[in-house]
């Protein structure tokens, strides 16, 4: 079986029940991120690729809230998910 090679991964951890925004759980690169991927996957946790916030989220400390001009595009993300049916993924 042949590992995709992700470059770089973030994270996302969204309070429960709180009008908080997201938060940066976890970041990492080459072989820290293809793993992080490989584990999202075997837990059914989503992967979506989006390079451009996902370079900006790993220049972010890790759990602290994304900033503002973040929102929109980790709103995207989000809703991408939902489109595609998993409804276990709402903050």
């Amino acid at each position: 079986m042949r590992r995709e090679r992700f470059l770089e991964a973030a994270a996302l951890s969204f309070p429960r029940g709180e009008a908080e925004p997201p938060e940066l759980s976890a970041a990492g690169s080459e072989q820290v991120a293809a793993r992080m991927v490989e584990i999202a996957r075997r837990l059914g946790i989503p992967v979506v690729e989006e390079p451009e916030l996902c370079e900006a989220l790993c220049d972010l400390p890790l759990d602290n809230q994304i900033p503002a001009s973040l929102f929109e595009a980790a709103a995207l993300v989000l809703a991408r998910i939902r489109r595609a049916g998993d409804r276990r993924w709402r903050p």
